[in-house]
């Protein structure tokens, strides 16, 4: 995409006022042509309970709720929208979905170090996750999760991307400083 580079003013003054632009406009590529990012996923069955940890912010909770599952990091600033919480990365194997009033659950954050802000503003709106788990603790999740006090896990026994699919029925707790995630059932079992 052609950029260039200007002072403050100058910035601001395009921001509010489109006519100071010239040249043609860029067309970006929709997200049918942009290539999937390879996932390793596959369908898991039976039972599933998981041993991590938590934040030392955190004291106690316990929440229950439909996993949102990703073996692929997300990157908040830019896909994902900050005003419904719906990912928008062309190739994401999560593109398209809110990920509001889930327990979302990837590897980890990827992106700049605004991305927690942009966590918090999403919970804050009530548009984001009423819990994460990350494979590894994530600096990019883990300031937004302790500010905010949002339920987040990490460090497991086995790794939750792989063990939990996308759509189960899943209970998270926390007590005595010790993370149970447990499947109570799996998507599509009756």
């Amino acid at each position: 995409m052609p950029t260039s580079v200007a002072g403050i003013e100058s910035c601001v003054a395009h921001a509010f006022d489109a006519n100071l632009a010239s040249g043609e406009r860029p067309s970006l590529a929709s997200s049918a042509s942009s290539p999937a990012q390879k996932s390793s996923k596959t369908i898991q069955r039976g039972a599933a309970k998981l041993i991590g940890r938590s934040l030392p912010s955190q004291d106690e909770w316990s929440i229950t709720g439909r996993a949102m599952v990703s073996d692929i990091p997300i990157t908040y600033l830019g896909y994902v929208n900050r005003d419904t919480g719906v990912v928008e990365e062309p190739g994401h194997p999560l593109d398209g979905q809110a990920i509001e009033d889930t327990i979302l659950i990837y590897p980890k954050g990827s992106g700049s170090t605004v991305a927690p802000y942009v966590l918090m503003g999403l919970i804050y709106s009530g548009k984001g996750p009423k819990a994460i788990v990350n494979r590894e603790v994530c600096p990019l999740t883990l300031p937004a999760a302790s500010l905010l006090g949002l339920p987040y896990g990490h460090g497991f026994d086995e790794d939750p991307c792989k063990a939990i699919n996308d759509g189960d029925l899943v209970e998270i707790h926390l007590k005595d400083g010790k993370v149970v995630l447990k499947v109570v059932a799996r998507v599509g079992d009756a």
